[in-house]
């Protein structure tokens, strides 16, 4: 019988975590090269380690949905504050949704925000 003790699986949870940091850290390397020179690779991790946490509230658990998340959280800031103000109400409420699964959720999300910005990639004030 194999047994896996606690430690073992959390120093497995910590390596995919890395990973999964690493992973995005390159992809907002190449789809986002404006928000990763401003931010540089250590901020970077930084915003992608907040975005991981401020996903949990929300339920925002799968690989996929997490990118979209910080996906979303960098074109259209962490508290969406980029879009307007009905499209943020109805996002809000749509992440509150208690039965959608989390990519269901923000793939709508990411579909009306990019509507109704007509695709345009958003830009931060510096």
């Amino acid at each position: 019988m194999l047994t896996i003790r606690n430690a073992q699986l959390h120093a497995f949870g910590e390596r995919a975590r890395a990973l999964f940091i690493e992973e995005h850290l390159a992809h907002v390397a190449s789809d986002y090269p404006r928000h990763f020179a401003r931010l540089g690779e250590t901020g970077c991790r930084a915003f992608i380690e907040a975005a991981v946490a401020a996903g949990e509230p929300w339920r925002v658990h799968s690989g996929s949905a997490l990118r979209l998340w910080i996906d979303l959280r960098l074109e259209y800031g962490q508290a969406f504050e980029r879009i307007d103000a009905s499209s943020r109400a109805w996002a809000l409420q749509l992440l509150a949704h208690p039965a959608l699964p989390d990519t269901v959720r923000l793939s709508a999300i990411w579909e009306r925000f990019r509507e109704r910005t007509g695709g345009r990639p958003l830009v931060p004030h510096e």
